[in-house]
């Protein structure tokens, strides 16, 4: 089982109060774009902005660990069917949706699997529609590795097509270091080039990552840092 403090790398949500003159400026932009574009394109581009700002404040003060507000997802998820219903295809909006089903799992534990099921589905339709797009590929890793779906096929091509995201980096030594003893010779390549590449770039990064790990993917990862004589501070607790 994966400890909870992985989770922390993309399940990010929070509780948020509509901000009156923000929602104003995204709904005139969405009705500047009705005008200039087809309607249901407009309205479409509207609830996704709409969408996408909260997504943005949950994140925001779901990492000073505010609490989430139910009721404010819920309208939120009211927007996401509206946009479904506007435009399905469009990938940008199937993988919005994908990441606000996540959301709607951590405050639904019954209904959980059938949330992240949904939302993995919708990341795998994104990512037909626009297969070049590394944090899809990411994001179905991230709810693969959830929901018991084999997350390496993703991690390689999140690699090819992001190889110098932070993203897909800390995906790859979160994934595979938990299942080193299952991972290949390639994944486990990459795992360690990934976590090189934070430590040199990004040490504190590494080190929250590290943290996050369970004891046994910790012990693998640290041993690594200590072949090598760097001294990083999540490998001295």
């Amino acid at each position: 089982m994966m400890r909870a403090g992985i989770k922390d790398n993309f399940l990010f949500f929070v509780p948020l109060i509509w901000q009156k003159r923000v929602f104003r400026a995204i709904v005139l932009i969405g009705v500047l774009g009705i005008i200039i574009v087809p309607v249901n394109f407009g309205l479409a581009n509207v609830f996704s902005q709409l969408v996408a700002y909260k997504h943005e404040r949950w994140l925001g003060e779901y990492n000073v660990n505010s609490k989430p507000d139910l009721e404010d997802i819920k309208g939120v998820t009211t927007l996401v069917e509206w946009m479904r219903a506007l435009d399905e295809q469009h990938p940008h909006y199937l993988s919005l949706a994908s990441s606000h089903y996540v959301w709607l799992s951590i405050f639904n534990p019954v209904e959980k699997r059938f949330y992240l099921e949904l939302a993995y589905e919708l990341e795998l339709k994104s990512v037909q529609r626009r297969p070049t797009w590394f944090m899809s590929y990411v994001n179905l890793a991230k709810i693969g590795y959830f929901i018991g779906r084999n997350p390496e096929q993703w991690l390689i091509y999140a690699e090819r097509y992001g190889p110098h995201s932070i993203e897909v980096k800390s995906t790859y030594v979160s994934i595979v270091f938990e299942h080193w003893l299952t991972a290949d010779s390639n994944l486990k390549a990459g795992a360690t080039r990934s976590l090189f590449s934070l430590i040199r770039f990004q040490p504190s990064l590494a080190t929250r990552i590290i943290s996050d790990l369970s004891n046994d993917a910790k012990d693998r990862a640290c041993r690594l840092v200590t072949m090598t004589q760097i001294i990083l501070p999540g490998c001295n607790t």
